[in-house]
């Protein structure tokens, strides 16, 4: 369900290529650092979108880093890192364990189950490290699984779920602006769980796979172009309140371009009902 948050690359300079870079650098780093270098697999783009934009927002104190890295050991790789990098580091656990635990639920249970096994170890560190951000995932996790028990569930509900969730992790030590950080990662939520779900639409009607958009897809009902849209737009009012000036333009990239990336791969550029999607 990850991998939505990522930068148009080819948009961005070569300076702000090499700072984006970094900071993904300096979230693997970390990974490898708290967790053991099996685990750096599992580095994501959009946890070094969170860290970049909450180091962004508290102005954190950076520490630079030159060296060599295990997956591109020719040339000296740069990274960065603030206090958000290990915060960041072990959500990616968390979340990478629920996501794999979800594959499973939705029928792809070779790789889910060697995912969560591969990862179960780190969990149980993530967990210990980060109780009550577990306890949050947790347990919006479990409510998003009970409505996907059902088929008739309304789409909205669950996205809202998502949501939430994603929204509780942006607002962490939020202080001011946790509110609006709170709707922020809401509406970010909302919009990789419908984007997911517009992606996966047809696998799912061959797989007999749960997709909330099962019934939009085959009526027509629904325009799904507009309706992420829609999210994105909610989420990016939020991003333009914070007070940012560091990396304000990578960030702009990643909201207004790169999150449609997935989605047009996808097929889903034009996206109204099965004629379109």
């Amino acid at each position: 369900m990850f991998g939505y948050v990522t930068a148009n690359c080819t948009a961005l300079t070569q300076q702000q290529l090499d700072r984006y870079r970094g900071c993904y650098c300096g979230l693997c780093r970390a990974l490898g650092r708290r967790y053991g270098t099996v685990q750096r697999a599992f580095v994501s783009y959009d946890l070094a979108f969170f860290i970049m934009l909450r180091s962004a927002l508290d102005e954190a104190e950076e520490t630079i880093q030159v060296g060599r890295c295990p997956t591109h050991p020719l040339p000296n790789q740069q990274s960065w890192s603030t206090s958000w990098t290990d915060f960041g580091a072990d959500l990616d656990i968390l979340l990478a364990w629920y996501s794999a635990d979800d594959s499973v639920l939705d029928g792809k249970k070779l790789s889910g189950s060697a995912a969560r096994r591969l990862l179960n170890a780190a969990f149980e560190k993530a967990k210990g490290r980060r109780p009550k951000e577990n306890a949050w995932i947790a347990e919006k996790m479990a409510a998003l699984h009970s409505l996907e028990r059902d088929p008739d569930t309304d789409p909205d509900a669950a996205a809202e779920i998502f949501g939430q969730l994603l929204g509780g992790i942006f607002a962490v030590d939020g202080g001011r602006w946790e509110g609006v950080l709170f709707d922020m990662g809401d509406y970010l939520g909302r919009f990789i769980y419908m984007a997911d779900a517009v992606c996966d639409i047809r696998k799912d009607l061959r797989t007999g796979n749960y997709n909330p958009l099962k019934k939009a897809y085959l009526t027509g009902e629904r325009d799904f172009s507009a309706m992420l849209a829609m999210l994105m737009a909610e989420c990016t009012k939020r991003f333009e309140v914070l007070p940012i000036v560091q990396d304000v333009a990578i960030l702009r990239n990643i909201l207004y371009s790169g999150v449609w990336q997935k989605v047009s791969e996808g097929g889903t550029k034009a996206g109204k009902g099965r004629e379109h999607v």
